[in-house]
């Protein structure tokens, strides 16, 4: 099992590809100091990004959503996308990635406070909230003339009522089934496919690490640009997690909420305290 994203300062090395100073990038999870094997891909390279988004736009979550939604979904200009989970760690930049297309972007949340973050700082033209009794009618409402790409990262009900706004011949993207993660037992667990026959809808699950050997790297670049990105006239990016957006344009946001959630030590809390451990040949030492 992966630990949670973790980036961090090697402090001692015995691998003369890693030198002491470098930045890295890896999941051995969040502590003050790991002691692990890195790979060429973990090596966070500063010019692209710092800490945060190396954990998160610039890590596997971002990936997942670029990989999700131009080498699966085919998103262009002019399409309405669907983004369930739509201010999770994948969900929210997805929804950011999907704008910077020139998509018009539905999101799906849970809450008042979450959908009205998934417009106001990641946005999303418009936020529908799951747990609102009215939620069907709200999503057909807010899907217009129709859906041309869903990003799926829960299954289960959200999926069966998604097919019944996506248009003939759309595309459903299977990044997750968060749905059937805790209770799978749950009868609105499973998805009715019912509507994906009729409209000769196109449902495609991944790995994205079978895109990793030809397109992390030129992704991260893809990335880590749009993340340096300013709307016209000024404006500042947001890149912490605790900031907050002057407008939907500049830049992608790190999302680290999740993590917080999942009972991980906030950020002050990590560095402090303890020795490094001892590194073994071909393994590197690393602090945050």
């Amino acid at each position: 099992m992966f630990g949670l994203p973790f980036d961090g300062i090697v402090v001692a090395s015995e691998d003369p590809g890693v030198p002491v100073g470098a930045q890295v990038a890896t999941y051995t999870g969040w502590r003050s100091y790991a002691t692990t094997t890195i790979a060429p891909t973990e090596i966070a390279d500063p010019a692209l990004g710092g800490p945060l988004e190396w954990i998160s736009v610039l890590g596997t979550t971002g990936v997942t959503a670029y990989v999700g939604l131009h080498d699966i979904g085919h998103v262009r200009a002019g399409h309405t996308v669907l983004v369930s989970a739509a201010t999770g760690a994948v969900g929210g930049v997805a929804v950011q990635l999907a704008k910077a297309a020139g998509a018009r972007v539905v999101a799906i949340a849970g809450g008042r406070h979450r959908t009205e973050h998934a417009v106001r700082v990641l946005g999303a033209d418009a936020a529908v909230d799951y747990r609102d009794p009215a939620f069907p009618e709200h999503l057909e409402q807010a899907a217009g003339e129709g859906i041309d790409v869903f990003f799926d990262n829960v299954g289960g009900r959200q999926l069966t009522l998604a097919l019944s706004v996506l248009k003939n011949h759309g595309t459903v993207v299977l990044c997750g089934s968060l749905s059937s993660y805790a209770r799978p037992d749950d009868p609105e667990a499973g998805a009715n496919l019912t509507d994906a026959v009729f409209k000769r809808i196109t449902l495609r699950g991944f790995i994205v690490s079978d895109y990793y050997p030809k397109r992390l790297l030129p992704i991260r670049a893809k990335l880590a640009a749009l993340a340096r990105k300013t709307p016209a006239g000024g404006g500042q990016r947001v890149r912490g997690p605790r900031t907050r957006a002057r407008g939907p344009g500049d830049g992608l946001r790190p999302r680290l909420a999740p993590y917080r959630q999942a009972g991980c030590p906030d950020l002050g809390g990590v560095g402090r305290g303890t020795t490094p451990a001892r590194a073994t040949p071909g393994r590197t030492s690393s602090r945050p």
